[in-house]
């Protein structure tokens, strides 16, 4: 007696969810009229549970990397731009810009160097940094940018 062990084969892609646009609409109409046991039936019904955790995931994962990316690039233009000794005013996302990069380049073993760490303390507390630091900061900014905004999360 043998026993046949073969997996069988996952549905094609397009047959493994069949969206039904009639109970979408009377999803969104429940919600439009006030009656959310419906609304919630129908959700679960269509089986948007889990496709509704992941959007809102992937809109926090978003609206956080935005705000690292954008203050980030906002950081190398005033870092770069910097032509005399001088107080860098750093608003909160760039310095949690700088401190991501701190612990992720440390995690994947490649932390600053003694130098870029007195440059980056400096920085974060406010002090002057000569035109000279302000470069060697521009260049670790830059070096950091793809290991703190990873590439699937960067803005076009």
């Amino acid at each position: 007696m043998s026993v046949n062990s073969t997996v069988p084969a996952a549905p094609p892609e397009d047959e493994r969810y069949k969206f039904d646009l009639e109970k979408c609409r009377q999803m969104f109409a429940a919600v439009g009229s006030g009656r959310p046991l419906e609304s919630e039936e129908l959700r679960i019904e269509l089986e948007l549970g889990a496709l509704t955790y992941e959007i809102n995931r992937l809109k926090t994962l978003s609206e956080w990397y935005s705000k690292l990316e954008t203050n980030g690039k906002a950081l190398e233009s005033q870092l770069q731009s910097q032509d005399k000794d001088m107080v860098a005013p750093l608003n909160d996302w760039q310095k949690k810009y700088i401190t991501e990069g701190v612990r992720l380049s440390t995690a994947a073993g490649s932390p600053p160097s003694s130098e870029q760490q007195e440059i980056i303390r400096k920085a974060l507390n406010g002090e002057k940094i000569s035109k000279e630091e302000a470069q060697k900061l521009y260049s670790w900014v830059v070096g950091v940018s793809r290991t703190v905004i990873p590439p699937d999360m960067q803005i076009d």
